[in-house]
């Protein structure tokens, strides 16, 4: 086999040496030392490269084989770890340490990615950072833990926590958020694959960020209390089995879809205190029937309610000021809009094929009508826009609108 190959050259070499009466001792020394090095690499490259278990539950406390793993050797002459066949791994994974007498010390950017099979993991004390994704598509992970004496990662009930950021890292669906205040913030789509069903986030929580449920096909109802002050964007998007959430007071905005394709969403109470529901929010949302919208609410941006189309109950709040283009465009049960004095500004097509719309009052505040405004609501009979409209829309605000009629007042 070509991998023993430096060891014969070496040892051939040793012993032509030998066979020389000109080769002195300390020739003879490091002759030998390169043969029993090169000896010692191919050996490590023959079982890390050639020999890969048959897949069987690895127990006990022994790191899993190395032969599971790829390895990749760092600018500071430590390694970096990932699957090396997300389809033939174990259910129970315990990383190494080391590899080649260097410490194990980073797992990569999606590392076990779409490793099915994994049900517990366990990190070594000499783990300094996880990367972005580590055990992203991993759906039957339910135990999580770091070994004692890592100076960056400790587990907690099923969580890997960021120690100094005080970040839950990754979740799954037997995660239960400590009490304790050593967890400030859900990271970035830590709970994206799982989650428990029903979670309550912690008052220790003050920031759930970018993506952190993304997808979570397991969440069911969720309640954040007041203590968490920011919901960064996508946080729940594509939740499709969340149906019931407790939103705390501590939120002023309402971040760009934050909630969007969350289909088994039925109502939500937004608190007071928030001023913005931004782009896309609650769109495709198809299950929501009922929003409650606070008076501290003065802008809905574009799209944040396209295509709800079971939303029946809408009350605009009287402080009002703006509506983003489409912000309610294809919500096909909504049936009446009153539009409070306090909006200024209605933007294109936000109400753009509401086939159920009959009827719409316009308040004082609004001075033109947008185009493509009311476009395709079918069924529109009656809109009521004051005097102080100077204009329509210059492409047809009332574009197949069959039979609506307008009336001033």
């Amino acid at each position: 086999m070509k991998i023993f190959k430096p060891v014969f050259h070496s040892v051939i070499a040793l012993i032509l040496c030998l066979s020389l009466s000109s080769c002195d001792n300390t020739v003879i020394k490091e002759k030998w030392d390169l043969a029993t090095n090169t000896a010692s690499g191919a050996w490590n490259d023959f079982k890390d490269e050639v020999v890969t278990p048959t897949l069987q539950k690895i127990t006990g406390t022994e790191p899993t084989p190395k032969s599971y793993f790829l390895f990749e050797l760092l600018d500071d002459g430590t390694y970096a770890i990932w699957a090396k066949d997300p389809n033939n791994m174990p259910s129970e994974i315990i990383l190494p340490d080391t590899y080649r007498d260097a410490p194990v010390t980073t797992v990569k950017w999606h590392a076990f990615y779409g490793c099915e099979s994994i049900k517990s993991i366990t990190f070594p004390a000499s783990i300094r950072y996880i990367d972005d994704g580590a055990l992203g598509g991993c759906p039957n992970l339910e135990s999580i833990e770091v070994q004692k004496g890592n100076e960056n990662y400790h587990s907690e009930g099923n969580c890997l926590i960021d120690t100094y950021m005080k970040e839950v890292v990754i979740g799954c669906r037997t995660s239960v958020i400590p009490t304790d205040g050593s967890v400030t913030r859900i990271g970035e789509y830590s709970f994206r694959e799982a989650s428990p069903a029903n979670m309550v986030i912690p008052d220790s929580v003050w920031y759930i960020e970018h993506g952190a449920f993304y997808f979570n096909q397991c969440l069911e109802s969720i309640t954040i209390p007041d203590k968490v002050l920011f919901i960064d964007e996508f946080a729940f998007y594509g939740c499709k089995n969340l149906k019931e959430v407790s939103l705390g007071s501590g939120i002023s905005t309402i971040r760009h879809d934050t909630f969007a394709q969350c289909e088994s969403l039925e109502s939500i109470i937004i608190p007071d205190g928030v001023t913005v529901i931004e782009k896309g929010a609650f769109s495709a949302c198809r299950s929501l029937s009922h929003v409650d919208l606070p008076d501290s609410l003065d802008g809905i941006d574009e799209y944040a309610f396209s295509g709800c189309y079971n939303l029946r109950d809408l009350t605009l709040p009287n402080n009002l000021i703006r509506i983003g283009h489409h912000a309610f465009s294809v919500c096909t049960s909504l049936s009446v809009v009153i539009i409070p004095d306090s909006v200024r500004t209605i933007d294109t097509a936000a109400f753009e094929n509401c086939t159920s719309l009959i009827s719409v009052v316009i308040g004082y505040g609004v001075t033109e009508i947008s185009d493509y405004l009311f476009r395709g609501c079918t069924n529109l009979r009656a809109v009521l826009i004051s005097q102080s409209v100077k204009s329509y829309g210059l492409y047809d605000a009332f574009e197949d609108c069959p039979n609506v009629e307008i009336i001033i007042y």
